[in-house]
Protein backbone atom coordinates (compact mmCIF):
# COMPACT_ATOMS: atom_id res chain seq x y z
CA UNK A 1 0.00 0.00 0.00
CA UNK A 2 1.62 3.32 -0.91
CA UNK A 3 0.22 6.57 1.37
CA UNK A 4 1.30 10.28 -0.08
CA UNK A 5 2.47 12.45 2.58
CA UNK A 6 2.21 15.85 0.96
CA UNK A 7 5.75 18.16 2.06
CA UNK A 8 5.50 21.79 3.15
CA UNK A 9 8.57 23.74 2.61
CA UNK A 10 8.93 26.80 4.70
CA UNK A 11 11.46 29.08 5.50
CA UNK A 12 9.76 31.88 7.39
CA UNK A 13 8.06 32.52 10.56
CA UNK A 14 4.59 33.44 10.37
CA UNK A 15 4.48 37.00 10.86
CA UNK A 16 6.52 37.85 7.94
CA UNK A 17 5.18 40.04 5.69
CA UNK A 18 3.33 38.47 1.86
CA UNK A 19 6.36 40.17 0.29
CA UNK A 20 8.96 38.52 1.98
CA UNK A 21 7.09 35.20 1.76
CA UNK A 22 7.41 35.53 -2.15
CA UNK A 23 10.97 36.44 -2.01
CA UNK A 24 11.54 33.42 -0.19
CA UNK A 25 9.31 31.47 -2.45
CA UNK A 26 11.04 32.31 -5.42
CA UNK A 27 14.27 31.25 -3.33
CA UNK A 28 13.36 27.56 -3.07
CA UNK A 29 11.65 27.56 -6.20
CA UNK A 30 15.12 28.52 -8.04
CA UNK A 31 17.17 26.00 -5.28
CA UNK A 32 14.93 23.32 -6.40
CA UNK A 33 15.44 23.66 -10.20
CA UNK A 34 17.88 22.49 -12.28
CA UNK A 35 17.96 25.89 -14.71
CA UNK A 36 15.69 28.72 -15.00
CA UNK A 37 13.78 30.47 -17.89
CA UNK A 38 12.57 33.79 -16.97
CA UNK A 39 9.76 34.45 -19.91
CA UNK A 40 9.72 38.36 -18.93
CA UNK A 41 11.74 40.69 -16.45
CA UNK A 42 10.97 44.56 -15.10
CA UNK A 43 13.86 46.09 -13.55
CA UNK A 44 13.63 45.27 -9.87
CA UNK A 45 10.86 42.50 -10.39
CA UNK A 46 10.38 39.49 -8.27
CA UNK A 47 11.64 37.79 -11.83
CA UNK A 48 14.74 39.88 -11.30
CA UNK A 49 15.56 38.35 -7.40
CA UNK A 50 14.75 34.75 -8.44
CA UNK A 51 17.30 35.56 -11.59
CA UNK A 52 19.81 36.84 -8.89
CA UNK A 53 19.30 34.13 -6.93
CA UNK A 54 20.03 31.40 -9.87
CA UNK A 55 23.25 33.38 -10.37
CA UNK A 56 24.44 33.09 -6.68
CA UNK A 57 23.37 29.12 -6.78
CA UNK A 58 25.50 28.82 -10.11
CA UNK A 59 22.32 27.82 -11.72
CA UNK A 60 22.12 28.65 -15.55
CA UNK A 61 19.50 31.27 -17.03
CA UNK A 62 17.63 31.41 -20.13
CA UNK A 63 15.26 33.53 -21.81
CA UNK A 64 13.18 33.40 -24.72
CA UNK A 65 13.82 36.08 -27.89
CA UNK A 66 11.23 38.73 -27.53
CA UNK A 67 10.47 42.93 -27.99
CA UNK A 68 13.26 44.36 -25.68
CA UNK A 69 10.12 46.14 -23.90
CA UNK A 70 9.20 43.20 -22.22
CA UNK A 71 12.48 42.42 -21.30
CA UNK A 72 13.72 45.95 -19.22
CA UNK A 73 15.01 43.65 -16.08
CA UNK A 74 17.18 40.86 -18.32
CA UNK A 75 18.85 43.36 -20.90
CA UNK A 76 22.26 44.16 -18.44
CA UNK A 77 22.43 40.64 -17.67
CA UNK A 78 21.91 39.51 -21.16
CA UNK A 79 24.42 41.76 -22.21
CA UNK A 80 26.91 40.35 -19.27
CA UNK A 81 26.25 36.84 -20.49
CA UNK A 82 24.62 35.97 -17.42
CA UNK A 83 21.38 35.01 -19.23
CA UNK A 84 21.42 33.00 -22.42
CA UNK A 85 18.61 33.81 -25.04
CA UNK A 86 16.19 30.86 -26.32
CA UNK A 87 16.24 31.12 -30.08
CA UNK A 88 14.98 28.10 -31.09
CA UNK A 89 13.00 26.45 -28.46
CA UNK A 90 12.64 22.88 -30.52
CA UNK A 91 16.93 23.27 -30.23
CA UNK A 92 16.22 24.44 -26.42
CA UNK A 93 14.25 21.38 -25.87
CA UNK A 94 16.33 18.31 -27.57
CA UNK A 95 19.37 19.61 -25.81
CA UNK A 96 18.31 18.13 -22.59
CA UNK A 97 16.25 15.41 -24.05
CA UNK A 98 18.74 12.93 -23.72
CA UNK A 99 21.59 14.83 -21.56
CA UNK A 100 20.99 12.61 -18.12
CA UNK A 101 21.32 9.19 -19.73
CA UNK A 102 24.27 7.08 -20.02
CA UNK A 103 25.76 6.60 -23.62
CA UNK A 104 25.86 2.94 -22.39
CA UNK A 105 22.37 2.80 -21.06
CA UNK A 106 20.83 -0.85 -20.92
CA UNK A 107 17.02 0.32 -21.76
CA UNK A 108 18.00 2.49 -24.36
CA UNK A 109 20.40 -0.51 -26.17
CA UNK A 110 17.35 -2.40 -25.90
CA UNK A 111 15.13 -0.37 -27.45
CA UNK A 112 17.47 0.23 -30.39
CA UNK A 113 16.35 -3.55 -31.28
CA UNK A 114 13.17 -2.29 -31.84
CA UNK A 115 11.30 -4.47 -29.50
CA UNK A 116 7.13 -4.50 -29.64
CA UNK A 117 6.06 -2.09 -27.39
CA UNK A 118 4.52 -5.09 -25.06
CA UNK A 119 8.19 -7.24 -24.75
CA UNK A 120 9.42 -3.55 -24.04
CA UNK A 121 7.29 -3.33 -20.83
CA UNK A 122 7.46 -6.35 -19.98
CA UNK A 123 10.88 -6.27 -19.77
CA UNK A 124 11.73 -2.24 -18.30
CA UNK A 125 8.37 -1.58 -16.92
CA UNK A 126 8.89 1.63 -15.11
CA UNK A 127 11.45 2.92 -17.60
CA UNK A 128 9.81 2.74 -20.39
CA UNK A 129 7.02 4.87 -19.36
CA UNK A 130 9.62 7.14 -18.15
CA UNK A 131 11.15 7.00 -21.23
CA UNK A 132 8.27 7.60 -23.39
CA UNK A 133 7.36 10.55 -21.26
CA UNK A 134 10.46 12.26 -21.98
CA UNK A 135 10.34 11.66 -25.96
CA UNK A 136 12.84 8.93 -26.27
CA UNK A 137 10.80 6.74 -27.88
CA UNK A 138 7.37 6.50 -29.61
CA UNK A 139 5.78 3.83 -30.40
CA UNK A 140 5.14 3.08 -34.71
CA UNK A 141 2.62 0.42 -35.38
CA UNK A 142 3.47 -1.18 -32.05
CA UNK A 143 6.95 -1.28 -32.33
CA UNK A 144 9.53 1.08 -30.26
CA UNK A 145 11.26 3.45 -32.20
CA UNK A 146 13.85 5.85 -30.53
CA UNK A 147 13.86 9.72 -31.33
Amino acid sequence: MNIEIPLFLVSYQYSINIQHRELSRNEIVVALSDILIIMQADENSGSIRSLEYALKMNKKVYTIAHRIEDNKGLIKYIKKGFVEVIYDIDEFVNSFKHQNLKQEDEVINYLKTKPTYEEALIKYNDKIFEYELNSIFKVENGVCVLL
